[in-house]
């Protein structure tokens, strides 16, 4: 998965993937962290992965500046189009 997100670049399908694997895997929950975290800077409308995330007790991502910050992106990219 690791070789997907590098071959793929940035995809939030494959950061979510791979930060399941991490949190299967019992690695570092940072490690799971930052893979949720890039895939949800890639996608903030994911949530189903927000409602993960909390269900896991890893607090509210609608907090998270990275998450604010990929949202008001979005919203600017389609008010530009």
């Amino acid at each position: 998965m690791k070789r997907a997100v590098v071959l793929a670049g940035d995809d939030p399908v494959l950061y979510e993937h791979l930060g399941d694997i991490y949190a299967q895997a019992t690695k570092p929950s940072q490690t799971r962290v930052e893979s949720w975290l890039r895939a949800l800077e890639l996608d903030p409308s994911n949530s189903k992965l927000m409602d993960r995330f909390r269900e896991l007790g890893m607090g509210d991502l609608t907090q998270e500046e990275r998450i604010q910050q990929a949202k008001r992106r979005v919203s600017e990219k389609i008010q530009t189009q």
